[in-house]
């Protein structure tokens, strides 16, 4: 069962996703194809999952991959608007491993030098793709 819950006031959403380098760049989810934006590869955690295993059984699941070693990189509290009042919490890696598979055509791969020209979000996760600080990080974005 996903940790998504829906009631009057909107949704709230659990979600653990990562940043994954490639020879070529960041590979990135398309989630409306055309205009639409971009996201860090990932999914909603099931119940009765850590953030780490439901980031690691989504890239087993969307890449057939399992890398070797994974880190948190940040905590995002989001408050949004798509449709509904979203409420979500994304639980965000980085890869350590060099992804060098092939992949679906609901993903694709953006050179560093590019990332602004898209809109990737959460849009600071692209501050955090390119930075060198590998620290943990802890954001509350309001998007409304």
């Amino acid at each position: 069962m996903d940790l998504v819950f829906k009631n009057e006031k909107g949704i709230v959403n659990i979600r653990a996703a990562g940043i994954i380098k490639t020879p070529a760049g960041f590979l990135l989810q398309v989630i409306k194809s055309g205009e639409g934006y971009k996201c860090l590869p990932g999914g909603r955690i099931k119940f009765e999952e850590t953030s780490e295993q439901a980031f690691r059984r989504e890239l087993k699941e969307e890449l057939d991959w399992s890398p070797s070693k994974v880190f948190l990189r940040a905590v995002f509290e989001s408050f949004f608007y798509d449709g509904a009042n979203f409420h979500e919490i994304l639980f965000l890696y980085e890869v350590e491993d060099v992804y060098t598979l092939t992949f679906s055509k609901h993903f694709t791969v953006i050179p560093p030098e590019k990332l602004n020209d898209f809109d990737i979000r959460p849009k600071i996760a692209v501050e955090l793709m390119t930075s060198p600080d590998k620290t943990t990080k802890h954001f509350t974005l309001k998007l409304k």
